[in-house]
């Protein structure tokens, strides 16, 4: 009776059961005891006892969280720059330049640092990914030193290719066989979380369908997926294939057997949830749900999911999904070829899959659906839905908002979290034009990117670098190649006209001390006074205020707030309401100084520092502005 319940409402379980898991981080009980709740007036029986005992087993941590006293650990999973060393249920993960050995045996030894996530309205999570792999704790690579070699079918495979000359067909096979991607690889997405171990799978099935009945394929493709999973050591896409192919043999229909499938996911990659590989296929998986426009829904739906986590969307990609899945196992059969016979032009192969990717990549609509402007496309598919092609209004509809930026509607002048470095974006509504002062430093470019990405510019008007320091100026040729921005600002101008914006550079030091003489901007942004000091210093600073009689509303304080800026005749004159800072880990640069803080609270200033907020924008409304950083604080400007 308990299992008949939960058979008969097996989609609602699950649809609960994600949401308990997307919560409990912060509302573990609230959000436990409201799926209950909804269960009990859902059933009124004893089968919510079953279900909250499956709730509660889903929280037994699979790895230790603590921290990790393991001297020594197997290399389980190798990239191009990093690796995660096990040892029961410790894992760490460990950042190197050189590749470790598959399942190679390394000393631990140094001080591991908790991974956590800058905090960023766009930015990547690297500590839920982290996690994802089981480590709670980073280190240095070049403390690990290789003590034995454990024989193993993908150590063997990544010897043999370290052995090839070509290093271009090394990467390729790397990344296809091993899924071990590099830095500079901008290949599909599909080609980066191992979808060519399902794409082998597919490609066998289709090749034996027209030599042995249905019964025997199975049978024989179990065994095989069975054995990829072994020797890939349990990747999540293979192990959900397996778990497919097992529950096919029992008597539960589609619906059941989807969610049992998934269900066993989450519990085995708890992480997995707010993952693309899991959730694409998710959703082909319970396309089922939908009775009429069953292809178009699907479609919709993972448009929708790369907007959310990849800031953009390829219409191409989708659609032709099942045969770039094909073609990345045709890659991976092709590969394991090329390694037992090396004559094999595997090269001409890649860089035809690679040909199609660049020609797909230019169906990328770039934007983040995540934005005020949600709420009015959700109202337009609400006006739409009872007209017969609801569906293609919706995809259209979706195209549209992205294209003409209105997800994101608002203008905005915001501080990107960059850690130690300066990135200021300044938009007007609808992205009608954009300004970037400083670029941020060269480990900072994906933070810079995505947020721009996310936001929908895929070009700039105006690229403003205030000096060459590398935390202010290190992503300046990435920036230039990738937005193309119409003019550069490198030197020294008295007045900087983009678009209706005006900016005055009220430094007028030039000297090789690149602090003291970099440039200094001002504007009036919708009725607030900007300053952006850059890393100006104090001598700066004086020569400003002899120079202008100025007056300032938000105030982006000078050199990450070090004291080497920001004087008490500087705050004293200017008197900012609001103050900006841009730093990173305190620990290694000690920014913004004490001292500097002292003088803010010494006179009321309210001040917000990346480093604890996150990114940092104020929004444009008619008669004010409204600031909003990354960490959840909410405020008024006049």
């Amino acid at each position: 009776m308990l299992m008949k319940s939960l058979q008969e409402n097996a989609i609602l379980f699950f649809a609960l059961l994600c949401f308990f898991l997307i919560c409990r981080t912060y509302l573990f009980w609230t959000s436990f005891f409201l799926c209950i709740f909804f269960l009990y007036l859902r059933f009124r029986d004893k089968s919510i006892f079953l279900m909250a005992g499956i709730f509660l087993l889903f929280c037994i941590p699979l790895y230790a969280d603590t921290y990790p006293t393991m001297e020594k650990g197997k290399a389980i999973i190798v990239k191009n720059n990093y690796a995660v060393l096990a040892e029961g249920r410790q894992r760490v993960l460990v950042y190197t330049e050189k590749a470790f050995l598959l399942d190679g045996e390394y000393t631990i030894q140094g001080k591991m640092q908790k991974i956590e996530s800058p905090k960023g309205f766009f930015h990547f999570d690297a500590a839920y990914w982290a996690h994802s792999m089981g480590a709670y704790y980073s280190m240095d690579g070049t403390e690990c030193s290789l003590i034995e070699e454990h024989w193993s079918i993908r150590s063997c495979m990544q010897k043999a290719i370290s052995n090839l000359e070509d290093q271009t067909v090394k990467e390729d096979l790397n990344r296809v066989l091993l899924n071990m991607k590099t830095d500079q690889d901008n290949s599909s997405f599909l080609n980066e979380h191992g979808f060519s171990y399902a794409g082998m799978l597919l490609i066998g099935d289709r090749i034996l369908k027209y030599f042995i009945d249905r019964r025997r394929r199975r049978k024989v493709m179990t065994a095989a997926n069975l054995v990829l999973t072994i020797i890939y050591h349990a990747p999540m896409l293979l192990v959900q294939a397996l778990i497919f192919r097992l529950l096919t043999i029992t008597k539960l229909d589609q619906p059941q057997k989807t969610v049992l499938c998934l269900t066993l996911i989450l519990f085995l990659y708890p992480c997995s949830l707010l993952s693309l590989s899991f959730l694409i296929p998710a959703c082909y998986r319970f396309s089922f749900l939908f009775k009429k426009n069953r292809k178009k829904k699907t479609f919709f739906m993972i448009l929708c999911l790369e907007s959310i986590f990849l800031h953009t969307i390829n219409p191409f990609e989708i659609l032709l999904y099942p045969i770039t899945v094909a073609g990345t196992g045709i890659l991976w059969i092709i590969g394991l070829l090329t390694l037992l016979f090396p004559v094999l032009p595997y090269d001409m192969f890649c860089q035809a899959f690679s040909g199609l990717n660049r020609i797909w990549s230019f169906g990328n609509i770039y934007g983040s659906m995540l934005g005020c402007g949600l709420i009015f496309f959700l109202l337009y598919c609400f006006l739409v839905r009872e007209h017969q092609h609801y569906i293609e209004l919706w995809i259209a509809g979706l195209f549209v908002f992205l294209i003409f930026g209105l997800f994101h509607p608002l203008g905005e002048v915001s501080t990107i979290n960059v850690g130690q470095g300066d990135s200021i974006l300044i938009r007007e509504p609808f992205n009608t034009h954009n300004i970037l002062i400083d670029t941020g430093k060269p480990s900072q470019w994906k933070a810079v990117n995505d947020y721009l990405h996310a936001k929908g510019i895929t070009s700039l008007d105006t690229l403003v670098i205030t000096h060459a320091d590398a935390d202010h100026a290190g992503n300046r040729d990435a920036v230039i190649a990738e937005y193309h921005p119409a003019a550069v600002i490198e030197e020294h101008t008295a007045e900087l006209k983009s678009g209706n914006l005006y900016f005055y550079d009220l430094n007028t030091i030039e000297n090789e001390d690149e602090n003291e003489s970099c440039i200094v901007l001002a504007a009036r942004i919708n009725g607030l006074n900007y300053l952006f000091m850059g890393d100006a210093d104090q001598k700066a600073e004086e020569l400003i205020i002899r120079n202008y009689d100025l007056s300032c509303d938000v105030l982006k304080l000078s050199h990450h707030g070090s004291k080497t800026g920001s004087s008490d005749l500087f705050l004293d004159t200017i008197r900012p309401e609001l103050g900006l800072i841009s730093s990173g880990a305190y620990s290694i640069y000690h920014h913004p100084s004490p001292e500097t803080i002292q003088k803010l609270l010494k006179r009321h200033i309210e001040y917000f520092d990346t480093k604890e907020e996150g990114d940092i924008s104020i929004l444009m409304l008619p008669g004010m502005n409204l600031m909003i950083t990354a960490g959840g604080k909410l405020g008024i400007i006049g």
